[in-house]
């Protein structure tokens, strides 16, 4: 695995691809700065992240399901929430380095049907989901939601079906499932 360290692209403080076709984590130093994730803890958490998407990304043996997940909402859920869930499982705690601040985490336990009903209001017309992923973006003031919306997925998912069976649901079925968790938790 590579690290490799940005800057001044602006595209996200950290990503998950191949550089010169091994897998690597590149850190974009300018959103690490912006989004104050310059401590070891959160500098672990957002490492942890990716390398959870790596392990997405081996395990399912093509990048298929990653590209479409930049245009699925659904998807998107799934590879966010497995990379959080990852995150958790790497570094043996829930860590949420994406979390604003302490009121962050209760603020999204407290609202999760909230959030899953907006989630799939927006799914059903088709609407903008990115409020609710990446750190320009913020819904009700809150960024990133998606993330933990995403990670309450697989862990519902979990109590099915192992890790790596998880990593390896077809498109289709992660759509179903998807729409599933988001209709049980409203």
């Amino acid at each position: 695995m590579i690290f490799v360290i940005y800057v001044g692209v602006g595209c996200g403080a950290g990503w998950a691809d191949f550089y010169e076709g091994k897998p690597a984590v590149l850190l974009g130093l300018e959103n690490i700065a912006e989004e104050g994730w310059h401590t070891k803890r959160k500098l672990d958490g957002l490492m942890a992240h990716e390398i959870g998407h790596l392990a997405h990304m081996c395990w399912r043996g093509n990048q298929e399901i990653f590209e479409e997940a930049e245009e699925d909402p659904l998807l998107k859920l799934y590879v966010e929430g497995f990379a959080q869930r990852c995150e958790h499982i790497i570094l043996g705690r829930e860590t949420w380095h994406m979390a604003q601040n302490r009121g962050w985490l209760p603020w999204c336990r407290r609202h999760k049907g909230w959030l899953a009903r907006e989630f799939l209001r927006r799914v059903e017309v088709q609407a903008q989901t990115e409020e609710f992923f990446g750190s320009w973006f913020s819904i009700r003031g809150k960024k990133q939601t998606g993330y933990f919306l995403g990670h309450e997925f697989i862990c519902e998912l979990e109590k099915m079906m192992g890790l790596r069976e998880i990593a390896l649901l077809k498109g289709g079925d992660v759509r179903k499932l998807g729409m599933k968790f988001l209709k049980g938790v409203v």
